[in-house]
């Protein structure tokens, strides 16, 4: 069993960490900056003003504005942003 040194266990914690931090981020689709949408539940853009996301008429589940299908069910997203 190798030994891990105190620093490199830290490293790999705060690069896992980073990791987690951008599952939760979202590009708005208006002025492109990166926002904590989905951790913070936010549904606008506190840059802009920009909805972020849009639901899907099929499943009712929410979608980021970019999408094209529904990762849900399948169907395509709605072509009207708003």
């Amino acid at each position: 069993m190798s030994k891990v040194r105190c620093q490199d266990r830290w490293d790999i914690i705060s690069y896992l960490c980073m990791d987690l931090q951008s599952i939760y981020m979202v590009k708005c689709p208006k002025c492109g900056r990166e926002i904590k949408g989905y951790e913070e539940g936010w549904e606008c853009c506190p840059y802009c003003g920009a909805c972020l996301f849009v639901d899907c008429p099929f499943c009712d589940r929410r979608l980021e504005q970019e999408w094209s299908y529904c990762p849900y069910c399948g169907h395509p997203a709605p072509k009207e942003k708003t």
